[in-house]
């Protein structure tokens, strides 16, 4: 087993070395989910699983408190809808 402690947007690991990658309950912590669909995209394996576990907000809670995520002292940047989760993991294929 491994455990490696880094930047979610500078993966520390060889390209397809991870069978199953888990983000629980960080996803909205992130400050660039872009580079780090990327950086997942190229450690998981070929048929590799990613798990992300999330803070689950309705639609009306999204629009409600986004706008004020980032006023949060406790690092949140955006919550994001399951949708949007995976429309940003499909751009790599993941």
């Amino acid at each position: 087993m491994l455990f490696k402690v880094a930047g979610c947007e500078n993966i520390p690991l060889e390209n397809n070395s991870i069978d199953i990658m888990t983000v629980c309950a960080a996803f909205h912590h992130l400050p660039d989910v872009n580079a780090f669909a990327k950086e997942a995209a190229r450690v998981v394996k070929p048929y590799g699983s990613l798990y992300i576990a999330k803070v689950y907000l309705t639609t009306l809670l999204h629009v409600i408190c986004n706008p004020f995520i980032p006023l949060s002292e406790e690092g949140d940047v955006k919550f994001y809808s399951s949708k949007e989760i995976q429309q940003i993991f499909e751009v790599y294929g993941i």
